[in-house]
Formats: structure tokens, sequence, C-alpha cells
């Protein structure tokens, strides 16, 4: 089956590069690296405490220096079960500047699923919050390895006064912790001890693993190296527009254990030297707030969650003048459900500049990627009458080959299936910076060889009313 070569996308990048220079650090050397820059500016805020990137960077390192006194080396595994927690940012760094791996999921998870989380991916120790100590804890105790348990809690990170009516609220629903049987995170810092190894990590190696959505079957651990985090904090940074983000704010909303959250909510700002604004949890009517009180320069989301905000009563007089772009992952998003047929896209002339960024979900088998004409034709047996198929552009570094039965390649504009390319399989070249590792383990046999991608969709649309909010800014949709 032939592959067309072609790349068109590339005519529409405007002033945006067509291909950038990746640096092989590690996930903690890049941010590192950034910290040494700008060491006075403001990393995270949480809960309005700010924490500059001088110190972020001392937190990471005595927290590896921790995890190193406790035991954990290179290639180990350590589940991070955690809301968006500076703890959580400080762990998932650390694990990589000793060569670990961290093992990212939702701290709101079942029982039996965390233990699932646990036996696939081999942790030898998880992370949490004290609320959700009783779970976490009979879940390691069915795991396979018996992890150890480190408890985090919130009270450390906040202001006094924040700390006193945390205590008298939510502090009190939080279980007794035994004596025995799990470790604070900040006895685990106190106790550590020596000094690191050298920093000898690899940007190839499985830096982090987060899961599958299970649409499929069962859910799936996916290995992401830090080369697939920087080259999309890398490729953000330069799609957005703008020559640098440092001093910017980004609200960041999306989970920490989320691929989308963690990728661009939180390492793309500290990449960029931007400022995370750390929310734990939020409701759109908090998320409203937030906005009037934070004016963040970004803000990353999925569709459903800009559809609630645009309808959200309250906004209409709010001036964004602050806001520099937003970052949607997944589907476009639409004006409201009556109207779902037409995209909320301005024309490009003259207009607010919208670049939607689509992630090319990872697949079993290759036939299972179609082009929107063709799965627009398999959905119409299955639901409701889908929105027209998008066109548009490739972002950099990403490889779609476009594959046809017939003996020529399709051209630019032609239908076709389009698998992406399995890193390192046989006579084939890896698909870009993008690539992830594999699988932590092969589902039904299928290769544990998988790979994702970005593709950038540019389209005209109807100027849409119910974007106001969002006018004059841009907009990247990944």
């Amino acid at each position: 089956m032939p592959i067309s070569a072609e790349a068109p996308w590339l005519n529409y990048y405007g002033a945006i590069p067509r291909t950038l220079n990746y640096p092989r650090l590690t996930i903690y050397q890049l941010v590192a690296q950034t910290a040494r820059e700008c060491p006075d500016l403001p990393a995270y805020e949480f809960m309005g405490r700010r924490t500059s990137y001088r110190d972020f960077l001392a937190r990471i390192d005595r927290a590896a220096l921790a995890l190193y006194t406790a035991g954990i080396r290179a290639g180990d595994r350590v589940t991070i079960c955690m809301p968006n927690a500076p703890q959580a940012l400080d762990c998932f760094y650390a694990l990589n500047r000793i060569g670990a791996v961290s093992n990212m999921i939702h701290p709101l998870s079942a029982e039996e699923e965390i233990r699932f989380y646990l036996d696939v991916s081999g942790s030898q120790a998880i992370l949490t919050l004290d609320r959700f100590y009783g779970k976490v804890a009979a879940a390691a105790a069915r795991a396979k390895r018996k992890p150890k348990l480190w408890i985090a809690r919130l009270q450390p990170e906040l202001k006094p006064l924040m700390r006193l009516g945390y205590n008298l609220t939510q502090g009190r629903k939080t279980p007794k912790l035994p004596q025995e049987g799990c470790t604070l995170w900040t006895d685990l810092l106190r106790k550590a001890a020596g000094t690191l190894p050298p920093d000898d990590g690899q940007c190839d190696a499985c830096a982090s693993i987060l899961y599958s959505g299970g649409t499929t079957g069962t859910t799936k651990g996916i290995c992401l190296s830090s080369y697939n985090f920087n080259a999309l904090a890398l490729q953000t940074i330069a799609a957005s527009g703008y020559e640098s983000i440092r001093g910017c704010t980004m609200l960041s909303v999306m989970p920490v254990f989320h691929g989308f959250g963690l990728g661009i909510g939180i390492h793309t700002a500290l990449v960029g030297g931007a400022c995370c604004i750390l929310v734990p949890n939020f409701n759109i009517r908090t998320y409203a707030n937030l906005l009037r009180k934070k004016h963040p320069n970004f803000i990353p989301g999925v569709p459903t969650l800009f559809e609630a905000l645009l309808r959200t009563t309250g906004l209409e007089k709010l001036d964004m003048s602050f806001l520099m772009g937003v970052f949607s992952g997944g589907e476009l998003f639409l004006c409201d459900g009556i109207s779902r047929e037409k995209p909320c896209l301005p024309q490009d002339d003259g207009g607010p500049r919208l670049l939607a960024g689509r992630q090319a979900h990872r697949f079993d088998e290759p036939d299972k990627a179609l082009q929107p004409e063709q799965q627009r034709e398999k959905d119409k047996a299955s639901g409701p009458e889908p929105p027209p198929p998008e066109k548009g552009t490739n972002a950099k570094e990403k490889t779609l080959p476009f594959l046809d039965a017939q003996p020529h390649p399709p051209s630019a504009g032609q239908s076709g299936q389009f698998p992406i390319m399995p890193c390192g399989a046989p006579g084939r070249e890896p698909a870009g910076p993008g690539n992830d590792v594999g699988e932590v383990q092969p589902a039904c046999g299928r290769s544990s060889q998988q790979t994702f991608g970005i593709a950038v969709l540019r389209r005209k649309g109807d100027a849409c009313p119910e974007l106001s909010p969002f006018h004059g800014r841009k907009l990247l949709f990944l």
C-alpha cells in the first residue's frame, strides 16, 4: 500500500516555524534550565501562595534526594494519585531526575481501578492525598508488589489563615492516619540524606505512564518519554504565535494525571517560564470566578468545558483583554446545542485567528484510523448526524502518512486512511518526537509499539456571537 509523502499543510504555517530544534534533555533538565534562566519568576501559584522557579527547583531536588534515600532507583515505577497540588509536581519531576518513572492516575479512581494501575505498572510506591488514604491503602494491600504508601497533606502548602480554614472544613472530613503502614510526604523529605546520583537521564526513555480511555477495551498504560513531553511543550509554544510566554500565567485546571493537563497545562507552562495557577478541583462556577479574579493569560481545557463556560451567566461584561490564548483538547467546540452543525470559528480575514490542533488518537489496528469522511459514513448507521468533516493542516514534526488501496497514493484533498506509524517498526522511520515509547503491557497480543500525533487544522466558518468572551484571542486546539 503506497504512502503519500506530500506535505501541503506547510503552506499554512505562516510565521510559525516549519521545524524546531528539540534539545536532547529530560523533562527535569529542560525545566531546570528554565528555572536557572528566570529564577525569580513564579513557577506556580497554589491557593494564593506563589513559588518561584528557584524554590521550585530546590523542592524538586530535595524530593529527588528523598526518593533516592527511600530506595527508588532508575527504572522503578512510582504511582502519583494526586490532584493538582505542589507535591504532585515535585514528585513528577523528582522521579525523572533520578531516572524513575511516574505512573499518573486519577485520585477519584475506585479501589479496584487503583489496584489494576499498581499491578500493570509494577509500582514500588504510591503517593496520594490524605483524604484518599482508605481506598488507596486497601488497593495497595491487594496489589502484587505491596507498594510503599506515601501520604501528602495540603495544609503545609497553604497560607496560615487558609490553613486554619481548611482544618475547620475539609480537614475534619479527612480520615485519621494509622501510626504504621504509611509515611507522610513531609517525613519522607526530612529523611533525605546523602547526595543525588549523576544526572544522566535519557530523553528517549520512558518518563511517565498515562492511561488511555479504554474505548477499545481495557484501558492501556502508555509510556511517554521526556522527548514526547518536551516536543509537545515546544510545539505548543511555537504554534501559539508568541515568541515567548515567559512571565505569563496559565490556569492549570486540567488534572495532572491527564495527558492534556500535564503536557499543556503544566509542562508547557514550566518549559516556557510561565506561572501555573494550580487548581486542585473546580466546577464551572468556580472556573468563571477564577477568570474574574486571576486574569490568566492562557486557559487550557476541553470543548465541553468551554461550551459550559460560554453558557455561564455573568461573563458577558468581563473584559478578557488579559487572555492571550485558549488551548482546547479534542473536537472543535460549538456555539450551542441548537446549532451544533456550525463550528464557532470566525473567518481568517481580519478577525480573530483560531488554530485547531487535532490529536491523532492511538489505534490498536491501522485500519481503524479513518479519514473524517469515512468515519462520517460509519457513524451514520450508529448515531445522529455528525458535524461536517474537518480538513486542515498537520502540526510540526508530525508524520501522518495517508494510505490508499489503489496503486497510487492519494493526492492532497482526497480521502484515505492514515495509520500513525509504529515507533521503530521495520522499514519505517519514527513519525517524529510525538511518538510514545509503547504500551506498558500489550493488549490482546498486539504490538506494544504504538504512536500518536497532533494535527493542526485550520478552517473558515461563520462568525459566532457566542464566542464574544474570546473575541480577539488566539485559540489553539490540541
